[in-house]
């Protein structure tokens, strides 16, 4: 499979462009984080990766090839007494 090829700036150097390769997300499977706090406010918070990218010669300090996500957090929360506090 051909990747398409984009360039990205470096999270450490924004003003420095890199090449990588936009890799597709094939499967995701991100669970929900269920937070209760002492108020009674209850809130479920994830991470979508929406997509990524790998950076052309780029390795970390294990050897392993440096990805770039791209991601969207979705929260849920529910309020004591509202009715927020009814969802599921």
């Amino acid at each position: 499979m051909a990747f398409r090829k984009v360039s990205v700036p470096l999270p450490e150097d924004p003003s420095t462009m890199v090449d990588g390769y936009d890799v597709p997300v094939a499967e995701s499977t991100e669970r929900w984080s269920d937070i209760r706090l002492e108020d009674g406010t209850t809130f479920r918070a994830k991470i979508n990766i929406v997509s990524a990218i790998r950076l052309i010669d780029k390795l970390d300090a294990q050897g392993k090839p440096v990805f770039l996500i791209n991601a969207a957090p979705m929260i849920t929360m529910g309020i004591p007494g509202s009715e927020l506090s009814k969802d599921a």
